[in-house]
Parts: structure tokens; C-alpha cells; sequence
């Protein structure tokens, strides 16, 4: 994902990548500039990723609940660079 991204953004555009990232070290590793973290369920249907998942130590937004305005409220803080 963090290869795809890159290359994405070399070609001078923006990349958005929306994927589970379950541990502080594979977040580490895909070095995002702004992370949105979906707390929405308590669990997901993949055991694996259960056992494994870490919650974040650091983002810059946390959704619980989503709105009808939830993606503009995230458009406005990022584009406004509040983190």
C-alpha cells in the first residue's frame, strides 16, 4: 500500500488509502501524513485481525460515529492542514 501511495504521489497527485493498518508497527511503517481512524465497531468479522488489531497511540482524527456531514467535517480539517 505505502508503495502504491508513493508512487502516487510522486506523479504529483494526492493519494487516499483507506485499508485496515492493525498494529502501531505496520502504521510506523506506512508513514501517512493524516490518519482518520473508524472506531465504529467493536469488532470485525475477520478473527485474525481481532487478535492482532492495536488501537491507535496516534491520529489525527478518530470517527465513533458517522454523520451525514462526517466527510465534509473531515474535507474542512484537512484541507485546512488542523491536525
Amino acid at each position: 500500500m505505502r508503495h502504491l501511495a508513493d508512487g502516487v504521489t510522486l506523479a504529483g497527485n494526492i493519494a487516499i488509502a483507506d485499508f485496515i493498518c492493525p498494529t502501531e508497527e505496520t502504521r510506523k511503517n506506512f508513514n501517512a501524513d493524516f490518519t482518520v481512524w473508524m472506531d465504529t465497531i467493536d469488532s470485525s468479522k475477520y478473527d485474525d485481525t481481532n487478535e492482532m488489531f492495536e488501537k491507535p497511540t496516534k491520529c489525527d482524527f478518530i470517527v465513533t460515529k458517522w454523520y451525514n456531514d462526517t466527510h465534509d467535517v473531515l474535507k474542512e480539517i484537512i484541507t485546512s492542514g488542523r491536525k
